[in-house]
């Protein structure tokens, strides 16, 4: 029995996208579970996860259309996870 996994938990191998576009979007998602993790949920834009993802307003707007898309991507993904190493 380890330690049970948290939202905080790293992002990778996003939804089976390959290349560059799944590599930014797993960084728009990581970026988006360590905002959440230090400053809240409603610290969550997609101006400051661009900022803290290193990446062009406009990659954020690509992938997830809203702020709240990308709470849902995020919360959906951490949530299968967390599943996943559960039954592990």
């Amino acid at each position: 029995a380890g330690t049970p996994p948290s939202i905080c938990t790293s992002v990778q191998n996003v939804d089976g996208r390959h290349g560059r576009s799944a590599r930014t979007r797993a960084a728009l998602l990581e970026a988006a579970v360590e905002i959440i993790c230090t400053d809240g949920v409603a610290a969550v834009t997609q101006r400051a996860v661009a900022r803290r993802a290193e990446t062009s307003l406009a990659s954020t707007t690509y992938h997830f259309r809203t702020a709240d898309d990308l709470l849902v991507a995020a919360f959906e993904l951490t949530a299968s996870r967390t599943i996943g190493d559960m039954r592990a």
